[in-house]
Order: structure tokens, then sequence, then C-alpha cells
């Protein structure tokens, strides 16, 4: 139990002490998960639900002095959302075919 009780002791104060030094540039890179949903104000317009999505960004600290620092960064975010549209139109896909300039008689 005195081990234990040493081992533990001497844990927190290496921790302490590598958590006490000051470095004067910190650089980090960001990624994080969201949901993203759209509500419209419009009428006949609907909310079709939450779509996942995720940030990223880069993040950087500079030190001024040992308590002042001066964080920095940019964050890129991908919002999505579904909407349901009131005068949505459906598209048939033909399946033309295209024929050659030269001989238009032969089909390519």
């Amino acid at each position: 139990m005195k081990k234990i009780v040493l081992i533990a002791g001497i844990c927190l104060l290496i921790g302490h002490v590598a958590l006490s030094q000051v470095k004067p540039f910190r650089f980090g890179l960001k990624l994080a998960p969201n949901i993203g949903w759209i509500s419209p104000d419009s009428e006949g317009y609907e909310s079709d639900g939450s779509v996942p999505g995720f940030s990223w960004g880069f993040i950087s600290d500079f030190t001024i002095t040992e308590n002042y620092f001066v964080a920095t960064g940019f964050n890129v975010n991908y919002m999505n959302g579904k909407m349901q549209f009131p005068h949505q139109i459906d598209i048939i896909e033909n399946d033309d075919t295209t024929t050659d300039p030269e001989n238009e008689n032969q089909q390519v």
C-alpha cells in the first residue's frame, strides 16, 4: 500500500513539473464531428432531417509572457443538411446512343 501511494505521489509530481514548462510556440491539428440541419422559414419548404459532418483546422499558441498567450488558427466546417422542396421535379435519364461524326450510320 505504501508503494502505491509513493508511486502515485511521484507520478503527480512529475506530471506537475512537466505541465509547468512554458513553451514559446505550440501547434496543433483539430478534428471534430458535427451534426447539421436546415430550418427553413419559407412556406412550403421543410427540413428532411440532420446529416453528420466534420470540421478540421490548425491551432497555434504564441507565448507573450509566462501567463499570457495569443491563440490563433483556422477552422474548416463541413455543414450539411437535407431539405424538401414543394416543386421538386423528377428527372428521367434516357439511354441515348451517340454517333461518330465521321460516319453517322455507325454507333459508337
